[in-house]
């Protein structure tokens, strides 16, 4: 291990424990007059790179993030940078920095993964403490997408609703075990008008029923259908792997295509697409079994319904999230599934229905809906008049989050 002393800091050697690609820090330093720290590293292979800072020993956050070789897939080479310049809330006079750079690969990456619309930067964080902008900022609610990672590979859960009551009635929620085959991303917010329209750039109506307020911006995308957001050329679904749909199959004019392939063409990210209900629901419990992803809190504290939505959507990111820091998971918006819902109570793996163009499920509820409708079970079609509405209706309270897979 080499140790180069300057105003008191101390370079480390690391190697991250879940891979095999070999990296070495070779120095950290902390400029006295711009307070920035600077950490120099050699990497040996092409790597996803994250880098953690400590003082004396202890991981301190890096409010604002870092800049430089970090954050994204770096190639090999040596002398490599990251740079994180300090608050004025980083107070540090002595006491020894060390880092620790950890390696990631495509298939094995860091928990949140964002995308920046305009310069199509693909950047990765270990954890919400590294992100440059705060979950909260307008920044990933209006010119950038949040995803975060779900640890579902090889993951078997209970769907559907458990034990007996009130909502044990609704008979195509009955519990059954899923296997999910591969970790995903999702969206730690719905789909806002602000990122909506962002991807859009004018270039086709905007569909949605409330876009004349002040904060339509940072409200979820409301009034779409389930192709408004899928359909692409080729005929493909823009959904889990690419599932084949024949319906628009040949279609060329990019106008007609879903809001995802225009999303694709802006910002090069592969394998988008709006997760199968097994994958929604599996990503809304976050590991709890109750009907809400937190069964001490009060429906009020986690989503906007009928009770307190005055009739409207809201801002995403208001109410508290769930374990793994999604937000408006329930109420709000019903979100876009990419199945046909057919009902079944046998041990499935990966399980996705495709009913062609007729019918297709939401999940989560709405600002128009009940509080029984804010459930992570709860399945519909958005029905009206008791007939089910094709996937090409628009409805008020429809919206979509979005998925990245993980090969």
């Amino acid at each position: 291990m080499k140790h180069i002393f300057l105003l008191s800091v101390l370079s480390a050697l690391t190697v991250f424990a879940e891979t095999s690609l070999p990296v070495s820090v070779t120095e950290v330093k902390q400029d006295p007059k711009s307070r920035m720290v600077t950490v120099v590293y050699d990497l040996a292979e092409e790597a996803i790179v994250t880098v953690e800072l400590y003082l004396d020993g202890v991981k301190i956050d890096v409010p604002g993030g870092w800049v430089g070789d970090v954050s994204k897939k770096c190639t090999a080479g040596a002398g490599k940078r990251a740079y994180w310049r300090p608050r004025g809330d980083f107070s540090r006079t002595s006491g020894a920095l060390t880092a620790k750079v950890n390696l990631w690969t495509e298939s094995n990456p860091p928990d949140y993964m964002s995308v920046d619309f305009n310069s199509k930067a693909k950047r990765y964080y270990a954890s919400t403490n590294e992100l440059p902008y705060s979950i909260a900022a307008d920044y990933y609610r209006k010119y950038a997408m949040l995803f975060r990672r779900i640890p579902a590979k090889g993951v078997t859960f209970r769907m559907g609703t458990p034990g007996a009551g009130l909502t044990a009635a609704y008979a195509d929620e009955l519990c059954h075990e899923v296997t999910l085959t591969n970790d995903f991303y999702i969206g730690v917010f719905p789909v806002t008008q602000g990122q909506w329209r962002t991807i859009d750039n004018k270039e086709n109506a905007d569909p949605s029923l409330q876009q004349d307020r002040p904060d339509s911006d940072l409200c979820p995308m409301d009034n779409i259908s389930y192709y408004d957001t899928i359909k692409l050329v080729g005929g493909k679904e823009a959904g889990d792997w690419y599932v084949k749909n024949s319906w628009y199959y040949g279609i060329t004019d990019d106008a007609q295509k879903g809001w995802l392939y225009r999303f694709w063409k802006k910002t090069g990210l592969e394998n988008v697409g709006i997760p199968t209900e097994a994958q929604w629901e599996f990503a809304c419990r976050a590991g709890e079994g109750a009907e809400t992803y937190d069964p001490d809190s009060s429906l009020d504290e986690l989503a906007w319904y009928n009770g307190n939505s005055g009739g409207r959507t809201h801002p995403v990111g208001l109410k508290k999230p769930n374990a793994w820091g999604l937000y408006d998971m329930l109420g709000n918006i019903w979100e876009h599934c990419l199945d046909h819902c057919s009902l079944g109570t046998d041990p499935v793996t990966m399980p996705y229905t495709n009913g062609g163009q007729a019918t297709k499920t939401v999940r989560g509820g709405s600002y128009a809906n009940s509080g029984v409708y804010c459930r992570s079970a709860k399945r519909t079609y958005l029905a009206t008049w008791g007939q089910w509405v094709v996937a090409e209706t628009r409805k008020p309270s429809g919206g979509v989050r979005i998925i990245v897979g993980i090969h």
